[in-house]
């Protein structure tokens, strides 16, 4: 009978622990996405690398952008990326071969490095001003995003953009390279919150570019090809083309005398006189 009640008494402590892992993943999850939250992490972080992982006191703490209220910062910068594809828990030490995998082993394995204090702050909730699902290419424009579009709208959410931004700005911070850093990044970002650039993802030129390369190389390669079988026609089944002898271009009777063998002229053979 002890052992009976102590199996149970096991059991129950067993499953509400994972009750309470799988509440607390399926709440963040659904909560904050870890991909959208990513993407608008990327945004910051190539306008501003400098200041988030520098300086931490660099931001203000009121910015919703400090890395230190970001939820997931704790998770991100305990991922280690050893080659293309290849991802390392820096808490436990285990391997993935993607990086949802990672995410997903944080979330199972390592809640409670999840920031939740009061100020704690979800970047997936900004993917309506960082344009989260464009950039990352989850949603491709169609005609009718383009034609349905009302500027009016945008016009409220560029406004709500500059409205996120300006908590980043402080009577002390009104100048200097954090300052300037700030004011860049809001001008890139809700600048795009229009009609005529809201799908503008900047990577037009890029793939201009490598299509002209791609076609360069296309061209290329079947003008070499044409060029070789050619010369290997002509090498093997044509005799006029190379010549072991090509003969001289050379004219004068003196030349021509040397260099052609002279006719062969029949000699006539005498007979003897008649006896």
């Amino acid at each position: 009978m002890p052992i009976l009640k102590f199996n149970r008494r096991f059991n129950a402590i067993y499953l509400a622990a994972l009750l309470s892992v799988l509440k607390w993943d399926l709440y963040y999850a659904g909560q904050c996405p870890r991909d959208q939250s990513r993407s608008v992490r990327k945004v910051l972080e190539h306008h501003m690398e400098e200041f988030l992982q520098g300086d931490a006191d660099a931001l203000p703490r009121s910015c919703p952008f400090h890395i230190h209220r970001d939820m997931y910062h704790d998770h991100e910068s305990h991922k280690i990326e050893e080659s293309y594809g290849k991802w390392y828990c820096n808490y436990c030490g285990k391997s993935f071969y993607a990086e949802s995998f990672l995410d997903n082993h944080f979330s199972r394995r390592h809640p409670q490095h999840v920031y939740t204090g009061p100020d704690s702050v979800c970047l997936a909730d900004y993917c309506d001003i960082f344009r989260c699902d464009v950039i990352s290419g989850r949603v491709d424009p169609t005609f009718w995003d383009t034609a349905l579009c009302i500027e009016d709208d945008m016009v409220e959410l560029a406004t709500d953009c500059q409205e996120v931004f300006k908590r980043c700005f402080t009577e002390k911070l009104n100048s200097g390279p954090v300052f300037e850093a700030i004011n860049k990044t809001m001008s890139m970002v809700c600048s795009s919150l229009t009609c005529s650039r809201y799908w503008f993802t900047g990577k037009v030129e890029e793939n201009q570019w490598l299509m002209l390369l791609k076609t360069f190389c296309t061209v290329f390669l079947i003008g070499s090809l044409i060029i070789y079988y050619f010369l290997a026609y002509h090498h093997f089944f044509s005799e006029s083309l190379f010549l072991d002898n090509p003969v001289p271009q050379r004219h004068g009777s003196l030349f021509e005398a040397e260099y052609y063998p002279k006719p062969y002229k029949r000699k006539r053979l005498r007979h003897p006189p008649p006896i």
